[in-house]
């Protein structure tokens, strides 16, 4: 919505992106990790999976790339540093960091920012948050970073990505009774096809030692072997105190829907629920539209041989009943309101406010 002219932004602050320097023993036993991944697959377990480690701290969402990398030429050289506060101030301002607990304050990011540029800024926020949880390493998820997976990997060029992939039939049938998201499964599955094609393309441009990929199912059906297999990607010992996720209290804002399943041990039979919650019409759709896809990842088709949909059908899902389907659903979203809202007060600022001072 606020990322007009991105690329014309993007060109203007590469100058300003740099990894910070490295040295060889601690940076490759705290290299940080990003779990990245469509929507409604499973990366908000994972990451509480993986924040149970005694050395890992995976933090809420922190929307940090999709929200400020566009918008960086507004801040100015971050060597500047009232510019580094301007932005910190920002960061911590948005919904879903100040819903982190403990809550992080300016003063403490700011002294962790050893590099002048957004990297810096970045790590100094990980690094403030890892540390109030007492551990040396951090990870983040954010699932609107699959299409910012280039900017992650030019500012933190030896960071490892991880990937999990869920059924898009359970994908688009979670996104219809989700708060955020598609609502309708015409455009679910469409989602899921294009952030799986970002996916294909980040494997492709990064060296197999540094991606992770594993499925939503196979971490219920074989949790401890799918999560050691994780630890070793990432250079750390397994700890089987992972699998008790649900003991813990969110450290961050998590959507109801989510949070219920969160407070109790892994529910090994959550998978295949569009058997159910699909009508005929429905998985018709979803098919149609995912079928390569599902074939690709190795989901069996319920459809044989794959379905198709019209030119009018298709026009029919996307402008007829997804689009007003999903201002409706904006329209009683409160937290969802509460995350645009903060984004537009920033954006604002810096489009008019900050350049008549």
């Amino acid at each position: 919505m606020f990322l007009e002219g991105r690329e014309k932004e993007i060109s203007i602050t590469k100058n300003r992106i740099a990894a910070p320097p490295s040295s060889a023993g601690t940076e490759r036993e705290n290299t940080p990790f990003f779990i990245i991944s469509c929507g409604r697959s499973g990366s908000t377990l994972l990451s509480r999976m993986l924040n149970q480690h005694p050395r890992i701290a995976v933090s809420g969402e922190s929307h940090l790339f999709n929200i400020f990398y566009p918008w960086l030429a507004y801040y100015g050289n971050l060597s500047d540093r009232q510019n580094q506060e301007r932005l910190v101030t920002d960061i911590l301002s948005t919904f879903h960091i100040r819903n982190w607990t403990p809550p992080l304050n300016k003063e403490q990011v700011l002294a962790r920012i050893v590099s002048p540029n957004f990297t810096g800024v970045v790590e100094a926020v990980m690094k403030a948050w890892a540390d109030s949880q007492g551990k040396p390493r951090w990870g983040e998820k954010t699932p609107q970073h699959v299409y910012f997976w280039r900017e992650i990997l030019e500012c933190f060029p030896q960071g490892k990505i991880v990937h999990i992939v869920r059924d898009g039939r359970d994908v688009a049938a979670s996104f219809i009774r989700a708060q955020f998201g598609p609502k309708t499964y015409y455009s679910a599955a469409k989602r899921w096809v294009r952030e799986l094609e970002e996916i294909d393309q980040l494997k492709a441009a990064v060296h197999p030692d540094r991606f992770f990929e594993l499925s939503y199912e196979d971490l219920l059906d074989h949790p401890m072997e799918q999560l050691s297999k994780l630890c070793d990607f990432l250079g750390e010992p397994c700890f089987p105190g992972m699998l008790e996720f649900y003991k813990s209290d969110p450290s961050n804002y998590v959507e109801n829907i989510n949070l219920i399943n969160l407070k109790q041990p892994l529910m090994q039979e959550n998978k295949q629920k569009w058997r159910k919650q699909m009508k005929a019409g429905d998985l018709r759709i979803v098919e149609a539209v995912a079928w390569k896809t599902l074939k690709e990842y190795g989901y069996e088709l319920a459809l044989n041989p794959p379905p198709s949909l019209s030119k009018t059908e298709k026009v029919s899902e996307h402008y007829i009943k997804s689009l007003p389907r999903k201002w409706a659903a904006m329209a009683v979203h409160r937290n969802g309101q509460a995350y645009e809202w903060s984004k537009f007060k920033i954006y604002f600022r810096l489009r008019t406010l900050d350049r008549l001072r």
